[in-house]
């Protein structure tokens, strides 16, 4: 290509901008990602044009792309309460279903993204008694808002939603949590969302079992909101000098009303009607003598039934017309497919899941850091007797490693520690360096186990480090050794134990 872009060549940008969409659609043949970088292309182009006085394309670049399925993202009533009559079966976790429950009842009358909701802080929540106002305005520490206009007031009415945030602060607050502490934080890290990961794939599981829509995701609720409030404006008339549209793209956090209504609004089926309604009866005059004909009725009568309604007779006379003569009753839609009934997801308690070596590694951090065996047990979808089975087999190697490589110092007839960290510090095991496969050299031998994992998983490198006896654990799970003397046993202590 020319150095000067005015001397480009429209033949060659456009052999560049077919092999551009060309390979995106042999990467995703649906065509989605494609669509997307010839609309990016055109703009590219466009400006080109407007800028360097290249000349504009002679055929748009859509062509090859396949159309993309229509697809209205709007979750309907009776779908959302059967989401939400699957949550209490879902999880055993009580925090999980809270927070389950919380979300689903504000996205169902908020505009609200996911993130906006689970970053919430409990200062966030304004009790103004008939209702509740929520800000959204979360803290820099915790990431920005998607736009500048995505700072705003979220309006809460269902009562039963407001009893459940109510009695969830009360609780966080009897902890001794403050204003600016998250409203679900986790009870043993306050600075993180509990289970953020978790609840999000749980929101998008329900839906996509309550819809059946394969696609669906949880922020198919912000649409679904947006839809029916442009709804409304569409089917109604302003009597003040006011954007309506703009008006609710302030309250969801849009910056102008088109995008609202672009790429938001999914529902115009009641405002058309209405409107080609209101269009015919103004645009389109109706004698009462053509009423009559096509009503079955008498002019005269026509005429004075709508006297007695206070309206004209060409009114009168398209109210009539658009009123079935003979109302019939017509099947139900669904009986000409076969529907199956919706299932639930499959429910997050323990015994639908195997855990593996580096998930069991990481339970063994957590109870290493004295997090409860209820709490493990809740995080991780296992039982409580299992969490603490993990929990005495960590305590048993440990104790065999530290017996194992300071013979004379732990000998048998030395009572080492009965609780996991003690033990963990005095046999030198490190689990940060386990769980790092950076630091990750030597073959697994005798890592202490969930019992329900397989031999498979057996295959991968964990090894913990060994720093010395009594050494301490920071709050990353790494272990800072304490100077080892010099002794009989120095030489053939290994500069690393497999486990």
């Amino acid at each position: 290509m020319p150095e000067a872009i005015s001397d480009w060549s429209i033949e060659v940008l456009a052999d560049i901008y077919d092999e551009l969409v060309d390979a995106e659609m042999e990467a995703n043949p649906r065509g989605t990602s494609a669509y997307t970088l010839a609309t990016a292309l055109t703009n590219f182009h466009s400006f080109l044009v407007e800028w360097f006085d290249v000349l504009p394309l002679q055929r748009r670049l859509h062509t090859k792309v396949p159309m993309v399925p229509v697809r209205a993202r709007v979750v309907w009533p009776e779908e959302i309460g059967r989401a939400t009559g699957w949550i209490k079966d879902l999880s055993d976790d009580q925090q999980v279903r809270t927070m389950l429950k919380v979300i689903f009842g504000i996205a169902k009358e908020a505009a609200a993204r996911s993130t906006e909701m689970l970053f919430l802080r409990i200062g966030n929540v304004q009790d103004c008694m008939e209702h509740l106002e929520i800000e959204v305005a979360p803290s820099l520490r915790w990431g920005r808002l998607k736009t500048r206009a995505g700072q705003r007031r979220l309006r809460i009415n269902d009562p039963y939603i407001m009893a459940l945030i109510r009695s969830w602060i009360e609780e966080r607050r009897s902890k001794g949590a403050r204003d600016d502490a998250l409203l679900f934080a986790d009870p043993n890290q306050e600075e993180i969302v509990y289970r953020r990961h978790l609840v999000a794939t749980l929101v998008s599981s329900l839906l996509k079992s309550a819809t059946g829509d394969p696609g669906a995701v949880g922020y198919d609720l912000r649409h679904t909101v947006i839809s029916g409030r442009n709804g409304d404006v569409l089917a109604s008339s302003s009597t003040t000098d006011l954007n309506r549209l703009s008006d609710n793209a302030t309250g969801h956090g849009h910056v102008s009303g088109m995008t609202s209504l672009v790429s938001y609004t999914h529902l115009y089926e009641l405002s058309l009607r209405h409107w080609l309604d209101v269009a015919m009866a103004m645009h389109v005059p109706l004698t009462s003598s053509e009423s009559a004909t096509l009503t079955g009725r008498s002019a005269e009568n026509i005429r004075q039934l709508a006297g007695r309604h206070g309206t004209t007779s060409a009114v009168f006379g398209w109210w009539k017309v658009r009123e079935p003569p003979n109302p019939r009753t017509y099947p139900a839609a669904s009986a000409l497919w076969e529907w199956r009934a919706p299932v639930p997801p499959h429910p997050r308690t323990p015994g639908h899941f195997e855990p593996t070596v580096s998930i069991s590694l990481l339970m063994l951090r957590e109870l290493a850091f004295r997090v409860s065996t209820a709490a493990v047990a809740l995080r991780f979808t296992i039982s409580e007797p299992e969490a603490r089975q993990l929990q005495d087999q960590g305590v048993a190697v440990a104790h065999e490693v530290a017996r194992f490589t300071w013979p004379v110092k732990y000998g048998p007839r030395v009572s080492l520690p009965i609780g996991l960290t003690d033990s963990l510090q005095c046999a030198g095991l490190d689990l940060g360096a386990a769980l790092d496969p950076n630091r990750c050299t030597s073959p697994p031998s005798c890592i202490p186990r969930h019992p329900s994992v397989s031999s498979s998983t057996d295959r991968q490198c964990l090894s913990i480090r060994r720093h010395g006896p009594c050494s301490r654990t920071n709050r990353h799970g790494h272990i800072a050794s304490r100077p080892q003397p010099a002794g009989d046993h120095a030489s053939a202590k290994p500069d690393r134990l497999a486990a």
